[in-house]
């Protein structure tokens, strides 16, 4: 809608046990060998969290950021978005 690039999605319906379930399909959109690791497993990998990664405690989000090894801190610290 926008005009930005972004990953492609589809949305359906899954039957599951005649519950109707929400889902959504998302098209793999990485390139040249890069992985995508979702926030709450990286979290997992820094600090014992009683919510299992998922907690969204201020101090824990920032911990993770600091002491995480899959970006350089320097650079993601200076991030900014480009349009």
């Amino acid at each position: 809608m926008l005009g930005l690039n972004a990953q492609k999605t589809l949305l359906g319906i899954y039957n599951v046990n005649g519950k109707e379930k929400l889902v959504c399909a998302c098209k793999y959109f990485t390139v040249g060998g890069s992985l995508l690791y979702d926030f709450c497993s990286i979290k997992n990998t820094i600090i014992d969290s009683e919510h299992n990664g998922s907690g969204t405690d201020l101090w824990d989000i920032l911990e993770t950021i600091d002491k995480q090894q899959f970006v350089d801190y320097d650079e993601s610290e200076n991030f900014e978005m480009t349009m």
